[in-house]
């Protein structure tokens, strides 16, 4: 009701949420893979800037499209590193204690998941609006729930192991 009050279209929140999800994604990985790497503040304020620019650019009342799929794929590379710092340096015997692989996992399967369809969502629209409905209304909310459950799982693991 607030949107429409003001005239706000939902793609305005959509993409101030993809920033926010940058930013928090970014402060968890700095705290846990990147403390002593002052470069990577620099990557994660280019990727925004970038990302700010560029929906401006294509109009803030439209959804970055192609700014969510550049974000995914960051996200993708962070999943990554998250694995192989527990491959480098394990601190949890099984990995289903670890809250770095529950994370990991969230934001990899998310971010693979929703590259793909971020990447044809513009052709899909084109094509068949209601087919990328059908997509969007399904495929996206199932891996959204599985990335929160995930999360949740990681959260709850941090818990009970103290870190």
């Amino acid at each position: 009701m607030a949107l429409r009050a003001y005239e706000i279209r939902p793609y305005v929140l959509g993409n101030i949420f993809l920033l926010a999800e940058l930013i928090c994604i970014s402060l968890y990985y700095k705290r846990k893979l990147f403390t002593s790497s002052p470069k990577y503040l620099w990557i994660v304020a280019c990727f925004a800037l970038g990302f700010c620019i560029h929906t401006i650019y294509m109009g803030i009342s439209n959804l970055n499209i192609l700014g969510a799929s550049v974000l995914c794929l960051f996200y993708i590379i962070h999943g990554l590193m998250g694995y192989l710092k527990l491959l480098r340096k394990p601190e949890e015997l099984y990995l289903s204690r670890s809250t770095l692989f529950w994370i990991s996992t969230s934001f990899f399967i998310y971010a693979a998941s929703n590259c793909l369809v971020f990447l044809f969502a513009t052709y899909l629209k084109r094509e068949s609006y209601l087919l990328f409905m059908a997509v969007w209304g399904s495929f996206f909310t199932v891996v959204n729930i599985l990335h929160y459950i995930l999360i949740g799982v990681g959260l709850y693991k941090t818990e009970k192991s103290g870190t």
